[in-house]
């Protein structure tokens, strides 16, 4: 569902050169169409009574009416340069190679030079307005920091978080597993279970390899707590809780996609045979799941206490997780087992009948806690947003991360310009698009940039509407800046192709396996090279290995391609222009009859060395 077919590209500046040539061509046949009626109107008449033509020789075919014509068809045929494209071909080559070749967009951190995969797109990388940029390891560092948590009702920071120190401190939660304090302990026991973390060892110490930077982070938080993930294979999971070993034999593995926003694993302790549930997402897929008892805590509801701590941790920019789990009746198991294995076997919607059967057990959660996560900014990503917008680019950003998060992440890194939250406009269900574009246009009169933020849910009703996406796409183009959040990889795709359809050129940025669909909608795909593999920068235009790298992307790469190319064009078109109008002009003292000014010597001449 979140996959597209990748599109075709091709430069704006390439569509040009073609609608130039088509008008160039018609132009040669009308050229010929006229001079060679011209032409044998006068060989038939004038030119039938000049002796030394020899016209009247009494030699006339059928087809001597298109000898002509023919005769124009050749002279003009050099009207449309045929070296042109085989000329500009070589100099995309070129461009690739000075990207490639560029010692200021290297990264000497991962080690990583920016590549161009694509030489076809070049110039379009100087004719950009639009860019769209994924957040989690494109704008910030996908270097993930175990933070803070909510635990029953109490929020603990982590070692090292002097900025807000909270009402408990981290000794206070590692005397609270000391104590046996049993809620505590399942949390971190949740942490250290529901992944899907590979453990290995190196000299003794265990080292964890995990495909989410998420994961690896909340299972050192727990081993540094003395709740450690020391094995894994296909059937069993171990720890170690206080330095007793644990072991669960694994039954299912739910997996996290884009779609689900949670992933949940199914275990049997080996001790008490019990089946249980670890499940952890999004707090939008996992509170209303939550049984209603599932989180009372002194200070009131479980569940308005734990959306106040997450709205605080988003605040702050951390990324939220919300952890949760349950035992399973042994009856219930089973007969979940059943079910599952016939929507296995249906041979008609099999995915969406195995979702939810997924889902039925994923219901009367009991919320463990929620973890913080901090993802650090890229060096001068700021600036290069800064500079972007001083050269007339407009910025996205497209996120799943939720709404206070983004806003957060976005005032951080300059994208909401100098009127900041003041003229952010944020788009709900129930309102008026018109009205937010009357508001956005008086914003923009007292001179200040407005930026638009909207949520996926609320998206996927503005795309349902045709009238609607109309009205949403008039707003997002007044903004200065638009932030879309909680968004799927195929919502990310639909809103690059809403502004491309309106005939800008756009570039997507990214570095997951999520954006490739973002990245091949676009006129221009850029992959960062990072901690979530090498999806995006394989399935993209151009590879790089920060964001700031974007600046001399655009600015000097793209400029100078973009200044090249169009001069290559035009040169190739006004030499072949100009030596064909000699031609054509010379038939005005040849009679029309066709005869070339120049010898085919001079005239292959001059297209090698001209």
């Amino acid at each position: 569902k979140n996959k597209a077919t990748t599109p075709y590209k091709a430069t704006k500046l390439d569509r040009a050169i073609n609608k130039v040539s088509i008008f160039i061509f018609s132009l040669q046949f009308s050229l010929v169409f006229i001079f060679g009626f011209i032409g044998e109107r006068l060989r038939r008449t004038t030119m039938a009574h000049i002796w030394y033509l020899d016209y009247s020789d009494g030699s006339e075919s059928h087809f001597s009416w298109a000898i002509i014509p023919l005769r124009f068809l050749l002279l003009n045929s050099l009207m449309i340069p045929i070296s042109l494209k085989v000329t500009i071909d070589v100099i995309k080559y070129m461009y690739s190679l000075f990207i490639d070749w560029d010692k200021k967009m290297y990264c000497a951190d991962t080690d990583t030079p920016a590549t161009a995969n694509n030489t076809a797109v070049a110039e379009d990388l100087g004719q950009v307005q639009y860019v769209f940029s994924d957040k989690t390891g494109t704008l910030t560092e996908n270097l993930m920091v175990f933070k803070k948590c909510s635990i029953d009702g109490r929020i603990f920071p982590s070692e090292g978080d002097s900025n807000n120190p909270g009402p408990q401190s981290i000794q206070t939660l590692k005397g609270e597993i000391i104590n046996g304090d049993e809620k505590v302990i399942e949390f971190f026991r949740a942490l250290a279970l529901c992944h899907t973390v590979v453990p290995a060892t190196n000299e003794g110490n265990i080292i964890y390899k995990a495909n989410s930077p998420d994961e690896e982070a909340l299972v050192k938080a727990a081993a540094s707590l003395d709740i450690i993930f020391t094995h894994r294979d296909l059937r069993t999971l171990e720890i170690r809780v206080k330095g007793e070993p644990e072991v669960y034999a694994i039954l299912y593995v739910l997996e996290f996609t884009s779609e689900r926003k949670r992933m949940s694993i199914l275990l049997r302790d080996q001790k008490t045979k019990n089946v249980i549930l670890y499940c952890k997402g999004a707090d939008d897929v996992i509170l209303p799941r939550l049984t209603d008892n599932s989180t009372e805590v002194e200070g009131g509801s479980g569940s308005a206490l734990a959306l106040r701590h997450i709205e605080d941790f988003a605040k702050a920019g951390l990324r939220t997780l919300c952890v949760t789990y349950k035992v399973v009746p042994e009856a219930e198991y089973e007969a979940w087992v059943s079910r599952l294995k016939v929507a296995n076997t249906n041979m008609v919607d099999r995915s969406k009948k195995v979702e939810e059967v997924y889902n039925s057990i994923e219901q009367g959660l009991i919320l463990a806690g929620i973890t913080a996560i901090e993802d650090k900014l890229q060096d001068s990503v700021p600036e290069t947003i800064e500079v972007l917008r001083s050269a007339g680019i407009r910025v996205w950003m497209l996120t799943g991360d939720r709404y206070s998060t983004a806003v957060q992440i976005a005032t951080s890194c300059n994208l909401l310009g100098e009127g900041g939250k003041d003229s952010l406009i944020t788009v709900n269900p129930d309102d008026s698009i018109d009205s937010l574009i009357q508001r956005a246009n008086e914003i923009t009169s007292q001179g200040k940039v407005v930026s638009v933020i909207i949520e996926g849910w609320v998206l996927e009703r503005v795309f349902q509407s045709a009238s609607s996406k109309e009205a949403f796409s008039k707003l997002s183009l007044i903004a200065g800046s638009v932030i879309c959040c909680r968004v799927t990889p195929l919502q990310k795709a639909e809103v690059v192709k809403m502004v491309k359809d309106r005939g800008y050129v756009t570039l997507a940025i990214g570095d997951g396996g999520n954006d490739v669909s973002m990245i091949q909608s676009a006129n221009i795909g850029v992959g960062i090279s990072g901690r979530e593999g090498l999806q995006a920068a394989r399935a993209a235009d151009f590879s790089i290995g920060r964001f700031k790298f974007l600046q001399r992307l655009l600015l000097i790469h793209g400029r100078y391609s973009y200044h090249r190319t169009s001069i290559v064009a035009l040169y190739c078109f006004y030499k072949s222009l100009y030596i064909c109008f000699m031609q054509v002009m010379y038939q005005l003292l040849a009679g029309f009859a066709g005869t070339t000014f120049f010898s085919s010597f001079n005239l292959t001449t001059y297209n090698i060395v001209w």
